[in-house]
């Protein structure tokens, strides 16, 4: 299951994939892989509590 940060990155490839100008293109890109990084930071932050709470009990 896609969360809702995952959704929009696939809406903003696809928006970068219709781009007729080359630079909002390059732009959408840009901003896909910084969303790209920072939803897998957020699910290593998630992994790295889920630990820390098992580690607690």
């Amino acid at each position: 299951m896609k969360t809702k940060l995952e959704r929009i990155n696939d809406r903003l490839v696809e928006l970068r994939d219709q781009a007729h100008d080359d630079e909002l293109a390059d732009e959408l890109d840009s901003a896909s892989i910084h969303l790209e990084a920072a939803i897998d930071r957020l699910i290593q932050l998630e992994e790295e509590e889920e630990e820390e709470d098992e580690g607690d009990e």
